[in-house]
């Protein structure tokens, strides 16, 4: 880009009417100056993946604001891709809805029908393959039989979809099969689902080429480069709407695949994967889950069973309270929430889920008073208590 420089500019390049009366000639507005205007306006519009549209006066407008949008402090937009944070610590359930794994962030689906199960967690031993121990962290997901053609995945979701909306992204990681039932190979499919969230557009699923893993294969990385549709014209819940990266499994068979190095990035080439600290991705994963203990919530104290997780021991809370309301077991969260998040309560004592341990005893918890996404709130009781001590562990959910 430069100032124009036509003939008869006024100072600086600045465009003079002209007087023919007065025999002052107008500045002369040259092909090679519109030229690199017109391309300059039309690269920031192309780049920020629109096509160019005559008589669309906003798409200028419409660049600037997914540009803005599309800022990350980060090159990976994927959380806890090393895996290294596993608040949740050791999960496994039967078929039904998709939820939250041990590792954070990751959302596992088993398939449904009869058999149909999975586990998902932190690699116990020792990897010998040297881009687990440079990353200190891998994941394995183990999923049995579905008798059903609703096939598991493992996925992510990515707060938002203005950031990657009209964009091209490219979704890596290094896996291995590690066991399997039957046949010599699993079949992987990934996808990119742009959610609009609840009473949003419909959602959009971008489908990229198969990926086949071999059974006593090494670790090998893989990627697939998604193109995503712009969100220009759609209904957008901007609360509850996230764009997902998945991979499907197959169904029928009982298999169990390691992962690490998972990073989803702008552009059509995998780089390197970004290696970020313990502490930075335990930090990011609390704006969406955050545990008062360094455990599970069935290993509700600080022990052998959950010494892996990196979840700092942070020790139940307690304090001193009467009547029914425990005020003094409020607290602000390391991380503030995605949202008002959902808390339970955990007795520590007998880490009887929705309780409290109060005046001696557990206390069922009848409501949660307060939470909003800086602090817990507070529990609630239905028979008031005498003055004494209140002890307690949580949860804080806020996942989408």
């Amino acid at each position: 880009m430069y100032r124009n420089d036509g003939a008869n500019a006024g100072p600086s390049g600045s465009f003079v009417e002209g007087d023919p009366i007065a025999g002052v000639p107008p500045t002369e507005v040259s092909g090679p100056w519109l030229t690199e205007t017109q391309e300059e306006i039309a690269g920031v519009i192309e780049g920020a993946g629109l096509v160019l549209a005559k008589g669309n006066n906003t798409q200028l407008r419409q660049a600037i604001g997914l540009v803005a949008a599309r800022r990350n402090v980060f090159k990976n937009w994927l959380l806890n891709g090393g895996p290294q944070v596993a608040q949740r610590g050791v999960d496994s359930a039967a078929a039904g809805a998709a939820r939250y794994s041990s590792c954070d962030r990751w959302l596992v689906y088993p398939g449904g029908g009869t058999g149909a199960a999975r586990t998902v967690g932190q690699v116990g031993s020792t990897p010998t393959e040297q881009e687990l121990t440079r990353w200190r962290g891998a994941m394995f997901w183990q999923q049995t039989i579905a008798a059903s053609t609703t096939a598991p995945y493992l996925a992510q979701r990515i707060e938002g979809t203005a950031g990657l909306s009209a964009t091209k992204v490219t979704a890596s990681f290094f896996a291995k099969l590690t066991a399997l039932s039957s046949g010599t190979t699993v079949v992987l499919t990934p996808s990119m689902i742009q959610n609009f969230g609840s009473g949003g557009s419909a959602a959009v699923t971008v489908l990229a080429s198969n990926i086949t893993l071999t059974m006593g294969g090494a670790l090998a990385r893989f990627s697939a480069t998604f193109d995503l549709a712009s969100i220009i014209g759609k209904t957008v819940s901007q609360e509850t709407d996230y764009t997902e990266f998945r991979l499907t499994g197959p169904t029928g068979v009982t298999f169990t695949v390691s992962f690490t190095g998972l990073q989803v990035e702008l552009g059509a080439v995998p780089t390197e994967f970004e290696v970020r600290s313990v502490a930075q991705e335990l930090v990011l994963c609390r704006r969406y889950y955050e545990v008062s203990y360094g455990g599970t919530a069935s290993a509700w104290f600080h022990s052998a069973s959950n010494a892996g997780s990196v979840a700092e021991d942070r020790g139940e809370v307690s304090g001193w309270d009467a009547v029914t309301l425990a005020r003094a077991l409020q607290r602000p969260f390391q991380m503030a929430k995605r949202a008002a998040p959902t808390m339970v309560w955990y007795s520590p004592v007998t880490g009887a889920a929705g309780n409290i341990y109060w005046e001696g005893a557990d206390r069922a918890v009848v409501s949660t008073n307060g939470a909003s996404a800086a602090s817990t709130g507070f529990p609630g009781v239905a028979v008031s208590r005498a003055g004494s001590q209140v002890r307690a562990h949580w949860t804080a959910d806020a996942e989408l």
